[in-house]
């Protein structure tokens, strides 16, 4: 049985492990993407299978800018320190 191609890309920064996948176009034009930070290339690769799935159910959707707002209120309401936002 052939090997299932995934979309997604894996890579190392450091001692973890990143999994990004796109979760479709803005707007604006620009692609928007899911991003998740892993301990071991296991986990993460376990992740990018979990993701993938999710995307073909349709349950995997981009953040729009009220949710963010609403879970840093969330986390400021439980006392957690938000620092700076870095767009790149």
């Amino acid at each position: 049985m052939p090997k299932q191609r995934l979309e997604g890309t894996i890579r190392r920064r450091g001692g973890l492990w990143q999994v990004f996948l796109s979760v479709g176009l803005g707007s604006d034009g620009r692609s928007h993407r899911r991003s998740v930070t892993c301990a071991s290339e296991e986990e993460v690769r376990a992740k990018l299978l979990e993701l993938n799935l999710a995307k073909s159910k349709g349950q995997l959707e981009r953040l729009r800018p009220q949710d963010v707002r609403r879970l840093y209120g969330q986390l400021l309401a439980k006392g957690v320190s938000v620092g700076m936002v870095h767009h790149v």
